[in-house]
């Protein structure tokens, strides 16, 4: 009797060690396969944004990811802002003087094709700060084809 209860004890600690690992192994593969399942557009707006953020002055002027229509107005708003208040005291397109490295996605809109991402700061403090990039196909190849100011610093 005592033989049976044993094997019994070590029959269930066998089941549920199996099953807790493979409930690992499942829950794991679930959040790779959530993050590969990022459609191309986000990737690319999320690649752009830490690129953009780390690249300093001259990133947008090489940078492959936009378009010249976006190099464009870019440019332009800088000019109206140095003319203006004599000094670039904000970094365009994500806002501030010292903007997040990373963002999380709010949402994107395959038929305008409009990402809308949040800066994520240091100990996982999200803002409540939007931006807002507009992604097309040119050639087989997603690309910034333009960006909207949510704040106001002119």
């Amino acid at each position: 009797m005592k033989k049976i209860f044993c094997l019994a004890v070590v029959l269930v600690v066998f089941t549920n060690v199996n099953t807790f690992s493979a409930t690992r192994k499942s829950s794991s593969s679930k959040k790779s396969s959530s993050s590969q399942s990022q459609s191309e557009p986000v990737r690319i707006v999320l690649k752009f944004l830490r690129e953009y953020v780390k690249g300093g002055d001259n990133y947008i002027e090489s940078s492959n990811l936009v378009t010249d229509r976006f190099r464009a107005k870019y440019y332009k708003e800088v000019a109206e802002y140095i003319e203006k208040y004599g000094i670039l005291e904000y970094v365009p397109i994500v806002g501030g003087q010292d903007p997040a490295e990373n963002y999380a996605l709010i949402s994107y809109n395959p038929s305008t094709g409009m990402v809308i991402v949040r800066p994520v700061y240091s100990g996982d403090y999200v803002s409540d700060s939007k931006i807002k990039l507009k992604v097309k196909n040119i050639n087989g190849k997603w690309i910034i084809d333009d960006y909207i100011q949510t704040y106001d610093y002119m």
